[in-house]
C-alpha cells in the first residue's frame, strides 16, 4: 500500500484536523465546563491524556512541514509515493504510538524515524524541482 503526494497531504491533513478536534472535544471541555476540580485533576494527571498533550503539540509542528511540500509535489505532478507513504505512516503512528506507549519507547522512536525519512524524501523531491537532480553543484 502507497500513498500519492496528494493522498499523503490529505491524510495528514485529516489527520491534523481530527486530532484538533479531538482536543477541543475533550480535554477543553472537560477543563473548561467540569465543575468537579479533584475530577479534573485526576483527568490531567492521566498518563495518556499528558502523551497525548505531548504527541500532539509534536503533531502540529510536523502537520504543516509535512503535508504542505506534498500538495506543492502532487499540483507540480509529482508522485513522491515513497516520501507521501513513509510521512503518512510516521506522523499517525507517532502520535498514537506515543499516546498509547509514551516517549521514549522502540515503537514511538521508530515512528518517529519513519517520519523523518518521509521528510527527507519530500525534502528531496522538491529540491530536485527547484535546483534539478544533484545535491552539491
Amino acid at each position: 500500500m502507497s500513498f500519492t503526494a496528494l493522498q499523503g497531504a490529505t491524510l495528514i491533513t485529516a489527520h491534523c484536523g481530527m486530532t484538533k478536534m479531538m482536543v477541543s472535544l475533550t480535554y477543553r471541555v472537560y477543563n473548561y465546563i467540569g465543575t468537579d476540580k479533584e475530577a479534573i485533576a485526576k483527568f490531567n494527571e492521566n498518563f495518556h491524556v499528558k502523551e497525548y498533550r505531548k504527541a500532539i503539540e509534536n503533531e502540529s509542528e510536523f502537520a504543516a512541514f509535512l503535508a504542505a511540500p506534498l500538495f506543492f509535489l502532487a499540483s507540480a505532478g509529482v508522485e513522491a509515493s515513497m516520501g507521501a507513504t513513509l510521512a503518512v505512516i510516521g506522523q499517525l503512528g507517532y502520535v498514537w504510538t506515543r499516546t498509547a506507549l509514551g516517549y521514549p519507547c522502540v515503537p514511538t522512536i521508530a515512528t518517529a524515524l519513519v517520519r523523518y525519512g518521509g521528510m527527507l524524501l519530500t525534502i528531496y523531491e522538491v529540491w530536485k524541482l527547484a535546483f534539478g537532480s544533484k545535491i552539491i553543484k
